[in-house]
């Protein structure tokens, strides 16, 4: 489990119950951390040694983070957020059996690299802007070496929640009319 954070270059940060909490890009600088995140959480729900199923939420935002403590103990902690929205994005993907659920932020980076659907979408507070949209990675889009670009594009146009995702957004954003064409 350790071993593929430190591949990834994940740094573990505690454990708290069956709950391992991980940063990237922030004590170590990762240019592609979104993706290595999901990479590591993919490699971790097919790794045999882990006894037990996974359900993991990947978040992916600013937070202040830094030692803390005081001169004879010190751990690297984050604050910010971000804390508690992990927490949000991984209760909604266990409720749908999703082994990785993401929010928009990683699947940004991720939705061009594996196939990713809309969960689902919560706003905080009528008055709020703040809001999340959570994902289900679902795994790698499969390319070959030598013909990734033309597989890449391909695989886009064929991916087959792609009109589930945009027509989810569309319904979101108050445009139901357009969303129900796209689907029919």
């Amino acid at each position: 489990c350790l071993q593929n954070l430190k591949s990834s270059k994940g740094i573990p940060d505690s454990f708290s119950g069956d709950r391992l909490y991980a940063s990237w890009n922030g004590a170590r600088p990762c240019s592609s951390h979104r993706w290595a995140a999901y990479h590591c959480a993919r490699s971790l729900c097919h790794d045999k040694s882990v006894p037990t199923k996974l359900s993991i939420g990947l978040v992916s935002g600013e937070v202040k983070c830094g030692n803390m403590g005081c001169e004879g103990m010190k751990k690297y902690s984050y604050i910010g957020s971000l804390s508690s929205w992990v927490h949000l994005v991984e209760r909604i993907g266990r409720s749908v059996e999703c082994d990785v659920a993401i929010d928009a932020a990683v699947n940004e980076e991720v939705c061009n690299r594996a196939y990713t659907r809309m969960l689902q979408h919560v706003v905080f507070t009528k008055h709020s802007r703040n809001m999340l949209r959570v994902y289900e990675a679902m795994g790698h889009k499969e390319v070959a070496e030598e013909e990734w670009m033309y597989q890449l594009r391909e695989g886009q146009s064929k991916d087959p929640n792609k009109e589930y995702n945009s027509s989810y957004e569309l319904f979101m954003a108050g445009n139901v009319t357009d969303a129900l064409k796209k689907i029919e």
